[in-house]
């Protein structure tokens, strides 16, 4: 007996070794699970033995155990290879009438002469069947289908379109307008000339039979970006092969999917009818789709030539050097030409200095910036502010922010906040705290602007253009410096607003408000320590970004102060309404100035058989400009002393008079014992 149980040890050892042989045999084999052998004690007792006490008899084979572990996933070169990860086994069936389902986790399949895919053994892929979209629409083992890849795949199709997403370097030269070419040897486009072209990119294409080939994009950049076009220009050349393409038009669409049509002027318009009322569709017609226009009529813009100035006006000069003071201050109206005075070299009047009609639309007074202007200069200073007067821009709705009648803070887009920070000696991080407040419409800044009764308060804003804006952002963070001089190591009224210690700008490329800290003021160059601040942020009060492209605290990002750094918003587009009103949207219109024939040219901004312009002298200043300022004061209780003086301020400008003689109000005097100045 003992000799049959040492036996069955043996025939246990041989069963374990043949399990592990199996293993190892097999470790190349594609869905292999090894095995494991399990064992058994062999007790032999009779039913009134206790086992507990029972010496056993040896050992047997229970089962061979397979481990349904996750093996390692590889690649091959056999597109049907596959592979299962986690649970589960492939369903094949070993004919094709067969009603047995075998499985397996061996991927290696290929396709058979009738176009099944089957594995190695020939038994066929079980798959559910799908529609024609791909989705599944049974999953039951018996709706499961023999896998059969179709006769054909589709026919090659040319390719029809390409999208492209990349950057180009917003810093890049107008090659065109290099020093390079001149009039004798002009800018032409050379693929293999490097020097013609700033970037290229290429991409595969197919023609008709699928065959590749490579299609390649040179750009060459037309134009920087401008306050009246925002966006840099670059114009494209497509190769395929050695062929360029030529460029194809689409027909051109309005923001609602209107088709444009075209006159031979290159007026545009959806409503073919407002340029010619016999117009009919797909007859014969003056009008164009906008990319198939064929004839086109040269055309000039409506223009008004001014009078000759050395006659009539101020003379400029032969090579126009001598400048003309043009002043909008109302005390100083008397002095100008047209105030009466007629001193060859007396300032021009420059509010409401002409009007303007451009196309038949409302006439506009054009009012021209204080300043001293040759004749190219005050001909662009007064394009600016006509076309200021027209543009189709739109105001920037400044919000304010204020309380409810509850309390609670109604969030305006009115108030942010500037904050400076550097590195301390010891590493840590100092900020300026509080940061500076702008309120830029109320004056309790993040915390709101209270009511004044019980009552709702009507939403306070103002529309304002983007000078503006501008502007009245930078008198407020002027004001929050000046009122901490203190912090600053600086005396009351420190900031000079020709030099700002932070200047507000814009940027008409990114289209983004602009901060840009003075290094040598609140920088890594200011003369006091406790001003050398390291960054700039700039952030509003609330969670999210406002429509003047301020981000909140945790999302703005922080600028190096630099000399030529700068923190910038994100894009914002005006929210008002637009600058004019509907229907005065002109723009384009030109002044020149021809220092040969000393005139000044107008110039329409459009053109066809439509266009006009007429420019005439506006009303001369209204009473309110020109009654002298003294008149709003009250002197019925004024009593002064002999040679006493007397300061009167108006509009920030201050005037001093002094009496000869003792004045009372109350005394009545003979005209002649004025006071004098």
């Amino acid at each position: 007996m003992s000799f049959y149980t040492s036996l069955t040890g043996l025939n246990g050892a041989q069963a374990d070794i043949a399990a592990i042989s199996n293993n190892v045999a097999n470790v190349g084999t594609t869905g292999f699970k090894l095995s494991r052998a399990q064992f058994g004690d062999i007790f032999a007792t009779s039913p009134l033995q206790n086992a507990s006490g029972a010496v056993g008899s040896g050992t047997i084979l229970k089962k061979v155990q397979q481990q349904f572990t996750q093996g390692n996933i590889s690649s091959s070169q056999n597109s049907l290879d596959m592979a299962i990860s986690g649970q589960g086994f492939f369903a094949l069936k070993p004919s094709l009438t067969s009603t047995q389902t075998v499985y397996t986790r061996n991927g290696n399949f290929s396709v058979n002469n009738n176009r099944y895919v089957v594995d190695t053994q020939g038994q066929y892929l079980q798959v559910f069947p799908v529609n024609s979209d791909g989705s599944v629409i049974a999953t039951g083992i018996q709706s499961a289908k023999n896998l059969q890849l179709p006769s054909t795949s589709g026919l090659p199709n040319a390719t029809a379109s390409i999208q492209l997403g990349l950057n180009l370097p917003a810093d890049a030269s107008i090659i065109p307008s290099s020093a390079t070419y001149t009039k004798d040897n002009p800018y032409k486009f050379d693929r293999t000339n490097a020097s013609t072209y700033n970037q290229s990119t290429s991409i595969t294409i197919y023609d008709s039979l699928g065959n590749p080939t490579i299609a390649t994009i040179y750009y060459v950049k037309t134009l920087n970006a401008t306050s009246a076009i925002p966006n840099n220009r670059w114009q494209t050349h497509v190769f395929v092969g050695d062929k360029e393409v030529d460029p194809s038009l689409i027909t051109s669409k309005d923001d609602q999917s209107r088709t444009l049509y075209i006159n031979k002027y290159g007026q545009t318009t959806t409503d073919p009818t407002s340029f010619d009322s016999s117009f009919v569709a797909n007859q014969p017609s003056p009008l164009y789709y906008q990319d198939d226009q064929i004839i086109k009529a040269q055309s000039t813009p409506a223009q008004v030539l001014g009078s000759i100035q050395n006659t009539s006006g101020f003379d400029f000069g032969d090579t126009d050097a001598n400048q003309v003071t043009i002043t909008t201050d109302p005390s100083q109206y008397s002095l100008t030409r047209e105030g009466g005075n007629t001193a060859l070299n007396s300032p021009f009047w420059g509010k409401d200095m002409f009007s303007i009609s451009v196309d038949g639309s409302a006439t506009q007074s054009i009012t021209i910036k204080a300043g001293s202007y040759t004749g190219d200069e005050l001909a662009a200073e007064m394009t600016r502010a006509v076309n200021s007067k027209f543009s189709d821009s739109k105001y920037f709705r400044i919000t304010d922010t204020y309380r409810a009648v509850g309390g609670s803070v109604i969030a305006g887009n009115d108030v942010f906040n500037v904050s400076l920070s550097k590195i301390a000696t010891d590493g840590s991080t100092v900020t300026l705290n509080p940061p500076l407040e702008i309120d830029l419409l109320g004056t309790n800044g993040a915390a709101g602007t209270p009511q004044d009764s019980l009552v709702a308060q009507q939403l306070n804003y103002q529309d304002l253009t983007r000078d503006q804006m501008i502007n009245l952002a930078q008198t407020k963070v002027n004001e929050a410096l000046n009122a901490r001089h203190n912090e600053f190591g600086k005396n009351q009224n420190w900031v000079d607003e020709a030099n700002p210690p932070i200047k507000v700008g814009f940027d008409v490329a990114s289209r983004s408000l602009t901060f840009t800290a003075d290094p040598g003021q609140l920088g890594p160059d200011a003369s006091l320590p406790q001003n050398r601040f390291q960054t700039l942020q700039v952030y509003n009060p609330t969670n999210s970004l406002n429509d003047l492209g301020l981000p909140s605290l945790t999302s703005s990002p922080s600028s190096i102060i630099g000399t030529n750094s700068r923190w910038s918003g994100q894009a914002v587009l005006p929210s008002g309404p637009p600058v004019t009103a509907a229907g005065d949207q002109r723009t384009g219109v030109t002044v020149s100035y021809n220092k040969d024939t000393r005139q000044f040219v107008f110039s329409s901004g459009s053109t066809g058989e439509t266009s006009s312009i007429k420019v005439g002298r506006a009303s001369l200043a209204q009473v309110a400009d020109i009654l002298p300022q003294i008149n709003s004061y009250d002197f019925s209780n004024v009593k002064l002393a002999a040679n006493e003086s007397i300061v009167l301020e108006s509009d920030g400008r201050s005037f001093t008079y002094t009496t000869p003689v003792a004045v009372d109000s109350a005394v009545a005097y003979p005209a002649a014992a004025g006071a004098s100045t």
